[in-house]
């Protein structure tokens, strides 16, 4: 998990839950365009992820432990 980008992260959530997101926007820094943008607003959608106080997401910064650990707890 060292090595897990949030954006991978989001993608391997959405693909267990199979997702389809309503909308593809909602952070500043994820565009419709994005690689895992489906993905990101499908755990988004369904509470798995919030954004940061400045409204974005971060994608490309490590998972840290205490994110997973938020991750599963909005999961179970």
């Amino acid at each position: 998990m060292k090595n897990l980008l949030v954006q991978q992260a989001s993608a391997i959530i959405n693909r267990i839950l199979n997702h389809k997101p309503k909308k593809l926007e909602y952070f500043q820094d994820v565009n419709g365009k994005h690689t895992f943008a489906k993905d990101i607003a499908a755990i988004k959608e369904l509470g798995v992820i919030n954004c940061f106080p400045d409204e974005t997401f971060r994608p490309n910064e490590k998972l840290t432990r205490a994110q997973m650990a938020v991750i599963v707890k909005n999961e179970i």
